[in-house]
């Protein structure tokens, strides 16, 4: 995941990949969330770049939350 995100150079993306990993508790993650961590800037960034300008503010991982957590939750229980 790491190389990926190296080889991609996108903040925005490694910050997304890092807030999910460790807000769904992946396991085998840490290791990537403590890289994702050291990417994080100041600039906050939309969790779906797609949607709307809205939602809570993820200081740690400077996100904006603009689907739900219970969104989150239920896209991945789709998933299985």
């Amino acid at each position: 995941m790491i190389d990926y995100c190296e080889a991609i150079d996108n903040i925005a993306l490694t910050k997304r990949m890092g807030f999910l990993s460790e807000f769904l508790e992946k396991p085998g993650m840490k290791t990537f969330v403590k890289y994702a961590k050291t990417k994080v800037n100041p600039k906050y960034n939309l969790l779906d770049p797609q949607g709307g300008d809205s939602g809570e503010f993820i200081a740690d991982w400077k996100l904006r939350l603009n689907i739900s957590k219970q969104e989150i939750v239920g896209i991945v229980d789709k998933q299985y």
